[in-house]
């Protein structure tokens, strides 16, 4: 399921969605260059020139009508492009205002170092358009709007660098020439001589990653910040910069730190100058709660979001427009924040919130129509997990009509495909594969563009899919699905071991139920191996954050264990499931008290299998009691489907201990929620309703009652018909045994030609058994 969260960085041009705690500097030069915004359908025309002579309008235009046809633009995303490079030109006049005209008078006068001037402002907006490869959600007017926020900052500070070098005054001609390049190159020789004191020498590392992420380089730039932080830890600005580089790089571990730094000097200097540091206390707040988030710091996470949202009544009152904006980013946080910690009704109480404020938004500016596709993903992802499936199709529908309105952001599109896939497994196989394959399809031309930013959702994409295989019995496929997903998963943990391996452990995983489900135990014992090697791995390193993946593999040891009679290790293997869901149940009762019950569960039905009545008895007992407690009441209809196994396996551990009346209770119990399950999804729960049935018919005929055991028969033969049309070789035995348990009835109710026919059908499905 598809959650998004909005990063907010200072004035860094590589994460959408972008807020600058600064404002920015405003153009001050006498005219800027303009092309019309409205044109894009046919050709792009200048509509105020400046005096710039037509040759320069001439090579841009060549240059957008160039990306157009390459990155396949549509036409809303050509019109914000063609925004954004009308925000790039006004960096032309505005530079000399900035600088002096005695720098580089040939910077505005077309007849001076032109070409020059042209083509590094050409490279300069290509950077920006490709930006749509690896993001395209991507805002382009904002990421141009915070290049240039970043260029003038670092033109207006160079006179913060005291060195003495002459290539500093180099260093500033090629920024004003735009020649990101011929700077970093100087910057590198100046910092390779290490000739400064320690205070410039921090600034010059400062300023070679900030040239780095002018080119959209910050992988190039952490190690500039890192240096520069290690010299002068106290520069906010130095600090800051290097935590968002950190968090961006994904390695929380570090960040955190520096952000909590960070936040204790902006709050004092808020103290003194609310109205310049309290936008900056609301940015690290807003990051340090993502990357509570991240690492399972829940409580403090939710503390900072709050925060922000105070701060942000007070600074609405400057202007209520922008902060309604932030307000929609801090929601969707919260929202995704109380899902993942099953607050569910608080969830969509700020995703909708959030949806209402960017559907006004849409009203006025159709730029924010794929926020509203996002948020209604994220509320389809909800409803879906809280078994409200019509809402669930609702919303992710709804998404899905924008995306393909606006024949853009296919990654999103991609994204909602997938999570209709994900709704339509279980209810609408065929509706499941078409939505899961056009996903496959659109993540693999993107892939093809950018191998790094979309092979893990082709590999996610091909797990869904081989789930579903595996759910309609089409096995091969399935292995073929999980085969490709692994080997992009080995591929991209060769690149990334941090980032990958909790990806690989649940592909491992899967695989090993599908050797498991296809009797091949050697590879599903080695397969659930490797997947709980890794995990124990992760969850050593950050045990909040990874001790929960721990347990599937575990739980599904524990299964292969119990199936082929090594009892003692499966009985090790639930037990170390449960301990470990019943910590973190310690910490978060609404995540996790339903995964105790889960393996209270697998422990009652090894108990029962090894004879140890009461201690499986008990343990369906506690499992029920934390079902029908406080969780029925949150959310009844999402549980009934994890309640009714509990009733159905006390009902067969009450019949082998002839416990007749509470076995039928029990039973009666399951009937109930397995009926009203079928009704909303037959695919699934018919078969569980049959079976219920065909247990229910043995009490009746157990206590005499043989008018009520044919019609339980009756019924339940009619549901293994039915399933048998469909998938035969899976059916027939549980159709041999109804048969077979109706022909003791027809006799003992003396109705020996019934029984004999009854009899002769049973004795052509082989085995005679209940499977």
């Amino acid at each position: 399921m598809n959650l998004f969260r909005t990063l907010i960085i200072i004035a860094l041009g590589v994460t959408p969605g972008v807020l600058a705690a600064q404002n920015s500097p405003t153009s001050t030069g006498p005219c800027s260059p303009v092309f019309s915004e409205v044109d894009v359908k046919g050709d792009f025309k200048p509509t105020i020139t400046c005096g710039l002579p037509p040759e320069f309008f001439a090579s841009i235009t060549t240059e957008l009508r160039r990306q157009r046809k390459d990155l396949k633009l549509s036409n809303i995303q050509m019109a914000s492009l063609v925004k954004a490079t009308n925000v790039m030109l006004g960096i032309v006049n505005a530079t000399v205002n900035r600088i002096g005209q005695k720098v580089d008078k040939g910077f505005v006068k077309a007849e001076q170092k032109a070409e020059e001037r042209d083509a590094n402002l050409l490279k300069r907006i290509n950077e920006i358009a490709e930006t749509i490869k690896t993001r395209p959600n991507v805002d382009l007017v904002a990421e141009a709007q915070q290049w240039k926020t970043r260029y003038f900052e670092l033109l207006d500070k160079w006179k913060v660098i005291d060195g003495s070098d002459p290539r500093d005054e180099q260093v500033r001609e090629a920024l004003t020439r735009l020649d990101l390049e011929g700077a970093a190159k100087l910057m590198q020789q100046m910092l390779s001589e290490q000739a400064d004191t320690e205070k410039v020498f921090a600034k010059r590392h400062f300023t070679a990653a900030e040239i780095e992420l002018l080119r959209f380089r910050p992988q190039a730039a952490l190690p500039h910040l890192e240096k520069a932080y290690a010299l002068q830890p106290d520069d906010t600005e130095i600090a800051f910069r290097f935590a968002n580089i950190l968090h961006l790089q994904n390695q929380f571990s570090r960040a955190i730190p520096v952000y909590e730094s960070v936040l204790s000097r902006y709050r004092a200097l808020a103290q003194e100058n609310p109205a310049a540091y309290r936008p900056k206390v609301e940015v690290t707040l807003n990051n340090l709660g993502i990357l509570y988030s991240d690492t399972q710091r829940i409580k403090e996470a939710e503390e900072a979001y709050r925060e922000v949202l105070t701060i942000h009544q007070a600074l609405a009152k400057e202007d209520s427009a922008v902060y309604r904006w932030k307000d929609a980013a801090i929601l969707i946080n919260l929202g995704t924040l109380y899902s993942k910690t099953q607050r569910l009704k608080e969830a969509e109480e700020a995703y909708k919130e959030a949806l209402k404020i960017r559907r006004a938004q849409a009203q006025e500016d159709p730029v924010y129509q794929p926020d509203v596709a996002l948020i209604l993903n994220n509320l389809g992802a909800l409803y879906h997990s809280t078994g409200r499936l019509k809402e669930a199709e609702v919303a992710y529908l709804e998404a899905l009509k924008i995306y393909r309105a606006q024949m853009t952001h296919w990654s999103g599109m991609a994204g909602t495909l997938s999570n209709l896939g994900n709704l339509y497994t279980n209810t609408q196989p065929k509706e499941a594969e078409e939505a899961y394959k056009e996903a496959l399809t659109l993540y693999r031309a993107l892939m093809q563009e950018n191998p790094a930013a979309y092979r893990p959702d082709v590999a996610k994409t091909l797990n869904n899919l081989g789930f579903l295989f595996i759910n309609i019995r089409r096995q091969k496929e399935a292995e073929e699905a999980y085969q490709e997903a692994l080997t992009l998963y080995r591929a991209l943990m060769q690149e990334n071991p941090a980032a990958y391996r909790p990806s690989m452990a649940m592909i491992l995983n899967n695989l090993g139920v599908l050797y498991r489900d296809t009797k091949r135990l050697k590879e599903a014992e080695d397969a659930f191996q490797e997947a709980l090697k890794i995990s124990r791995a992760l969850a050593l390193e950050n045990p909040a954050a990874y001790r929960s993946q721990v347990v599937e593999p575990l739980k599904n040891l524990g299964t292969l264990y119990r199936s082929t009679h090594r009892l003692k290790e499966a009985e090790e293997a639930y037990q170390e499931a449960l301990t470990i869901y019943r910590a973190l149940a310690q910490e978060n009762p609404a995540a996790y008290r339903p995964s105790v019950a889960m393996a209270l569960t697998d422990l009652g039905i090894l108990y029962g299998n090894t004879k140890r009545q009461k201690e499986a008895e008990e343990a369906y007992q506690e499992a029920l009691k934390i079902y029908k407690g406080v969780l029925m009441q949150q959310n009844g209809a999402f549980f009934r489907s994890y309640v009714a196994p509990v009733f159905f396996n006390l009902g067969v551990l009450y019949f082998d201990n002839e416990r007749l009346k509470e076995a039928e209770e029990a039973f009666e119990e399951a009937l109930t929620i397995y009926r009203a399950l079928a009704a909303e999804n037959p695919a699934v729960y018919q078969l569980y309703v049959a079976r219920t049935l065909g247990n229910m018919g043995l009490i009746y005929r157990h206590t005499q009652r043989p008018k009520k055991a044919e019609a339980a028969y009756q019924e339940s033969l009619k549901i293994f018909r039915a399933l048998a049309q469909d998938n035969t070789s899976t059916y027939q035995s549980s159709l041999a045994w109804t048969l077979n348990e109706l022909a003791i009835v027809y006799r003992a109710t003396q109705r020996p030609n019934e029984a004999e026919e009854a009899m002769r059908e049973a004795s052509e499905r082989v085995p005679l058994k209940n499977d």
